[in-house]
């Protein structure tokens, strides 16, 4: 009841236009799809403003093919063009890439990603008895750890000096050399409608989140100011712009994003948004 009175504050006008600023930062202007429904581009032109309200965020339009083989392996995406062991009996990781675009991915026997290297820089990853990821080191220097519940759910990510717990699905502690700041996720039917936020110095934020059709925190608007914070998001999840968002570590899907490695955390999986692939095989 409380977001919704917030939400009323708003105007109905104001209201009408971010809704409609969040749909179309989720989808693409047009896109093309194969006989299989396999996407083969996705594309959307410069977003417009509302003359009703003033919209801070990036975004820009975006272009991007897409192509599928008979294995249902992305072959052309969001790094270039993907390549992968050849197919046939005997062949291990069919699924696999060993190559996207100037990316090369090597895997361990079990499916998990044993490293990524890019432009002469190498990320190691490691992984638990249950293929959980652990550690993610870059040129030797670890730059991620991970530690888990005992349900599975990742309970701590440290990323240098910045360690954060997660408390289920809401809430999350974050310690910096500055202090602790407290994030708190409010549902309405399952889907997030509010964040609050205490910070090392005890003031407190709230923000309502209206998120896109897949769950991503698209539109932020401050109580109190009503200021409005957008952000958008490719077909496989990697930012179009630089983040701004005030609500955390939350993006796509509504799920963390870890800013040290680039990775998605999605549960029991992590993805890396900027290949458009998973980092281990369906538990």
């Amino acid at each position: 009841m409380r977001v919704w009175v917030w939400v009323r504050r708003l105007g109905a006008v104001v209201v009408a236009c971010v809704l409609a600023q969040a749909l179309v930062a989720a989808l693409p202007a047009a896109a093309a799809h194969t006989g299989e429904q396999s996407g083969t581009r996705a594309h959307t032109g410069a977003l417009g403003s509302c003359a009703a309200v003033s919209l801070v965020g990036p975004g820009g339009g975006f272009d991007v093919t897409y192509a599928v083989n008979e294995l249902g392996n992305l072959t052309q995406g969001p790094a270039g063009v993907y390549t992968y062991p050849v197919s046939g009996d005997g062949v291990a990781r069919p699924h696999a890439p060993v190559q996207a675009g100037a990316v090369t991915l090597a895997w361990n026997p079990d499916g998990t990603l044993a490293s990524r290297t890019q432009a002469g820089a190498t990320d190691t990853y490691s992984w638990d008895l249950f293929d959980r990821l652990t550690t993610v080191d870059r040129a030797g220097t670890r730059i991620a750890s991970m530690w888990y519940w005992p349900g599975g759910q990742r309970a701590l990510l440290q990323e240098g000096t910045i360690v954060t717990l997660t408390l289920d699905s809401w809430a999350e502690r974050t310690a910096t050399s500055g202090g602790l700041t407290e994030r708190r996720w409010y549902t309405i039917a399952g889907t997030v409608a509010a964040v609050q936020q205490r910070t090392p110095t005890g003031g407190v934020s709230w923000n309502i989140v209206l998120g896109d059709i897949r769950g991503s925190a698209a539109v932020t608007i401050a109580r109190g100011t009503s200021t409005i914070t957008s952000q958008w998001w490719t077909p496989y999840g990697e930012r179009r712009g630089t983040r701004n968002d005030p609500i955390g570590t939350r993006g796509y899907l509504n799920q963390p994003e870890d800013s040290a490695s680039g990775l998605t955390y999605l549960n029991h999986r992590y993805h890396d948004p900027r290949l458009g692939i998973f980092l281990s095989v369906d538990p």
